[in-house]
C-alpha cells in the first residue's frame, strides 16, 4: 500500500536546504514519517525522527569537545567506595569525567 505523498508537490519552488554536501531541495513529506529532499546524488528518503536524533547527537558531541556540555547535579548524591587501582584511575581521568558532566 503505498504512503500518501504530502507537499511534494507544491506551486511553490521547494525550500532550499544548506547541508555539508552543498544544497538540497526539500520536496516534501511521506506518510508524515519521511522528507523527501532533492541532492546532488539524486533523490534521498530520509527519517524524520532519525534526523533528528543525528542533530542532538552532534549537538552534544561538540558541546563535549568544547567543554561545554550540560550538567546537573544529583539530588542525592551517589558516594563510590573504590580500590586503590580504580581510585588512582578515577582522579588521572578526574578532568574527562568532569567535562562528561560527572563530577
Amino acid at each position: 500500500m503505498p504512503l500518501p505523498l504530502e507537499g511534494a508537490v507544491s506551486a511553490e519552488p521547494s525550500a532550499q536546504i544548506r547541508t555539508e554536501g552543498g544544497f538540497v531541495a526539500d520536496l516534501g513529506v511521506i506518510g508524515q514519517l519521511y522528507v523527501l529532499v532533492e541532492s546532488p546524488e539524486g533523490l534521498v528518503l530520509m527519517d524524520q525522527h532519525a534526523a533528528h536524533e543525528r542533530v542532538l547527537f552532534e549537538k552534544m558531541l561538540r558541546e563535549l569537545e568544547t567543554d561545554s556540555a550540560p550538567a546537573q547535579k544529583l539530588l542525592l548524591p551517589l558516594t563510590l567506595e573504590l580500590d586503590a587501582r580504580d581510585a588512582v584511575f578515577l582522579h588521572a581521568n578526574q578532568k574527562r569525567y568532569t567535562n562528561w558532566g560527572l563530577a
